[in-house]
């Protein structure tokens, strides 16, 4: 196998074509909360109300 007698990459080519762009609409929520006197934000899925990324603060403020 290779990755056992390769320990360095001298060059990578990538070519990628990108098409027409489209406008997607998803309603998301940002909820700012206070918890123990510090401030959070969190983002809540408008579509199901799901909190993105658990219940926990994700972005302390």
């Amino acid at each position: 196998m290779a990755c056992g007698k390769v320990d360095t990459l001298q060059s990578c080519n990538t070519n990628i074509t990108i098409g027409d762009g489209e406008l997607v609409h998803a309603p998301v929520w940002f909820v700012h909360y206070t918890f123990k006197a510090e401030n959070y934000m969190i983002l809540v899925d408008g579509s199901i109300g799901k909190v993105l990324g658990g219940g926990k603060p994700l972005f302390h403020i």
